[in-house]
């Protein structure tokens, strides 16, 4: 495993415990073959040695060769004697790149022939080697030429993954021409991690650290001196919590990690303003905003409390008892978060002079994961999703919310789509599942997105459920299926209707896709024509429903931090 600290991504080597002279082509003859002054440095080169420097018989010629279990081809190692004395011979390495395989002298007749198959010497195309002596005492050069085979990358699994803490799962890439020395690069990670002696040919195993960015991030490798570009193969690494929020004149980004909230004017995305009023944000981010639609108050989750800050990132204090919480909502004045280890969620007003508001909780939810707000019923409420439900279903809860942030339980419905959180796996729950609560601000409808166990071959799936939150009661019985790689939901109150997020990473760059559905019974999801280059780790529908603002990282200008660009809501 190789890392450089905090936000650097990891290689992990199955090799970690081999000695590195099983990987190395060793040279077993009856000459001097030393290696070269100055080419390169470190564990990308080897020395060989073989005994006697002293040469006295007469022009021989010897041939060393071997098979490539890779093309077929013959490797030959040629050595040229002149019956002088050799002092110092050089082997020369064009490429500067370790052979690897256990080489091997087979004795037959007047020819020796090396055979560097045992092992992983099958990578290497053409080998030769030629010295030269004449005359006295002269001093001779060997030059060997190796054809490096190309570094290709095949594939990347997983590939699009929910990353809720700073490490993701261990990534297997697969592909071939894999080497000690060569370098592998991650966009967004200011340098490159460096292959180890003993590395797999067809497989690296990697793990982000330090990060907890949501975004597309694309993979590539290079030979140890910058050439040979492979191929580029991005995946996703997606957050758990949307990170942009909005009222009618600014749209507020959470960095998701320690930094900075991005602030950009919401008509047009321009004037992007940072500010931190403390803390680290992985919990999420919300607006508390004023029945004009300005901004109120900028809200977010904070080491296990709320915490409220002006437009101008100027904080206003903290609620909380520092036990970890999921998510954040805010409406009309009130914030309100999740506390799993108490199995509640509770709600308060923010702090202002010499008040100190308190935490006031809901009765029990068995599993909360997620939570919303909205005053589309006509009045304040706060939606929870109990992700294990009754063991069979999971289950969402609605509460209406006093102005003093006091919840009162107005409803529940069980959705028997979706697979409750206890039949996951452990793998499964911390890197393949989540949950998602949007209500509608114009209408009494919520919006759920949660995960299904596919039992035939144990997949995960996202299907989308609509919820009559007057009745209770879905509007589509049996759920929604979501396209492959879904991981977010959002609400167009505009034209009534759902839009779902996918990542689509089966290309040379990832993509965005968005898919969107009326909230009626009878429509469908569609697809849009629009996609964006950049994650959506947040969108905002525009004030004339015309555009979707996507907010995320671009892998192509990382350095830019958090962009909003716009795309066609069509």
């Amino acid at each position: 495993m190789l890392g450089d600290g905090d936000g650097d991504w990891q290689l992990c080597h199955h090799s970690d415990l081999v000695g590195e002279f099983r990987h190395n082509l060793q040279l077993w003859a009856v000459y001097s073959v030393r290696h070269r002054p100055g080419l390169g440095r470190g564990h990308h080169h080897r020395n060989f040695h073989a005994g006697c420097d002293k040469i006295r018989h007469r022009c021989d010629h010897r041939d060393y060769g071997g098979s490539s279990a890779a093309d077929g081809h013959a490797h030959g190692v040629t050595f040229h004697h002149h019956g002088r004395k050799f002092n110092d011979a050089y082997m020369e390495f064009h490429k500067h790149h370790v052979l690897h395989g256990v080489g091997r002298v087979v004795r037959n007749g007047s020819h020796e022939r090396l055979h560097n198959g045992d092992a992983l010497g099958h990578r290497y195309g053409n080998v030769h080697a030629h010295l030269h002596g004449c005359g006295g005492s002269a001093t001779a050069s060997a030059t060997v030429t190796v054809t490096q085979a190309p570094i290709v990358i095949d594939s990347i699994s997983p590939n699009v993954f929910f990353n809720p803490t700073s490490f993701g799962p261990l990534m297997t890439i697969t592909g071939s021409g894999f080497a000690g020395g060569e370098l592998f690069y991650a966009s967004g990670y200011p340098k490159p991690v460096t292959l180890l002696n003993g590395t797999p040919p067809d497989m690296i195993q990697a793990i982000l650290n330090g990060q907890m960015r949501p975004r597309f991030i694309n993979i590539y490798g290079t030979q140890s001196d910058g050439t040979g570009k492979s191929n580029t193969v991005p995946f996703a690494s997606l957050g758990t919590v949307p990170i942009a929020a909005a009222c009618n004149d600014y749209v507020f980004a959470d960095s998701q990690g320690p930094g900075t909230i991005r602030r950009f004017n919401r008509a047009d995305g321009s004037n992007p303003t940072d500010f931190n009023f403390g803390g680290t944000y992985n919990g999420g981010i919300a607006v508390d905003c004023n029945s004009d639609g300005t901004t109120n108050a900028v809200v977010i989750n904070q080491n296990g409390s709320i915490a409220w800050s002006d437009k101008d990132g100027n904080g206003q204090g903290a609620v909380g008892d520092n036990n970890p919480t999921i998510g954040i909502a805010a409406n009309e004045h009130i914030g309100c978060t999740i506390e799993p280890s108490l199995h509640e969620a509770w709600c308060t007003i923010p702090p202002t002079g010499f008040n100190s508001p308190v935490q006031e909780f809901t009765p029990a939810i068995g599993t909360p994961e997620a939570l919303g707000m909205s005053s589309g019923c006509g009045t304040n409420m706060m939606f929870v999703l109990d992700a294990q439900g009754d063991g069979k279903s999971i289950k969402l809860y609605s509460f209406s919310v006093a102005p003093d942030g006091t919840s009162t339980p107005k409803g529940s419905v069980l959705l028997p789509e979706f697979t409750p959180a206890s039949v996951f796996t452990q793998t499964q729950l911390a890197n393949a599942v989540n949950w998602q609560v949007v209500p509608f601000g114009k209408s009494c409808t919520v919006a759920v997105m949660a995960p299904v166990l596919n039992a035939s071959n144990g997949s995960v799936s996202f299907s989308l459920a609509l919820v009559n939150a007057t009745s209770m009661t879905e509007v589509v019985p049996g759920g929604v299926p979501l396209p492959a790689g879904s991981y977010q939901i959002s609400a167009d109150d505009i034209h009534s209707a759902v839009l779902a997020y996918s990542a689509d990473v089966s290309g040379a760059q990832g993509v965005t896709r968005i898919a969107s559905r009326l909230i009626t019974a009878s429509a469908k999801l569609t697809p849009l024509n629009s996609t964006s280059t950049i994650l959506a780790a947040g969108s905002v529908l525009s004030l004339d429903g015309k555009s979707i603002d996507v907010i995320g990282w671009d892998p192509a200008n990382d350095a830019a931090g958090l962009e909003f660009k716009p795309v066609p809501n069509n």
